[in-house]
């Protein structure tokens, strides 16, 4: 990582060469504590945000591997990465989730958005600006009992404190209380 492998990696991820490879590789690094602690794994998030949102990156396992690296950059719990490099994360991750609604991709997104908004609050504003709210209800609404969970363990992250009243809360909570799902609402209670 200090030797410049890290912008090595996204400049291949960034011209849509050797993706797979360069995501496996990539994601191998952020998961090491250690680099992921320095500020070199930072600059990373607009990158990588950016190479997910591209439109012509379409290698399923190249987004996946992508979405669990910036996952494993924000279990950092110093992070103190922009706001607009948070949004960008946060819309490229719902991206993939629209994009591919299987349940490996759903997992490692919706996850890594429960890393970002773990983080701070700063980051639990970005999500919400980013149109988390209306995905974390869709999620929530899902058949699927895993992704429901899920979804509710987002939904309690991102509407703890003060975020709730921040974030017109009436509206929010008619589209909670609006899903199909009566099991996704109740864990989502027993979570707050």
């Amino acid at each position: 990582a200090e030797s410049g492998a890290l912008d090595a990696l996204m400049e291949l991820l960034r011209c849509h060469q050797c993706e797979e490879a360069s995501a496996q590789v990539l994601e191998a690094l952020l998961n090491d504590k250690k680099v992921r602690s320095t500020k070199i794994a930072y600059s990373v998030v607009a990158p990588l945000a950016k190479y997910l949102l591209h439109p012509k990156t379409t290698n399923r396992a190249s987004q996946l591997l992508s979405a669990l690296a910036l996952g494993d950059i924000f279990q950092q719990s110093s992070l103190t990465s922009s706001s607009h490099d948070v949004m960008l994360a946060c819309r490229a991750l719902i991206k993939i989730l629209e994009a591919h609604p299987s349940q490996d991709i759903k997992t490692v997104a919706v996850s890594a958005l429960q890393n970002i908004v773990s983080n701070d609050r700063v980051n639990r504003q970005a999500l919400v600006e980013a149109g988390t709210v209306e995905l974390t209800c869709k999620l929530l609404s899902s058949n699927d009992i895993e992704t429901a969970e899920q979804a509710a363990t987002l939904a309690n992250l991102l509407f703890s404190t003060q975020t709730l009243n921040e974030h017109n809360s009436t509206n929010i909570l008619n589209t909670l209380t609006g899903t199909n799902s009566c099991h996704a609402f109740s864990c989502f209670l027993s979570l707050s």
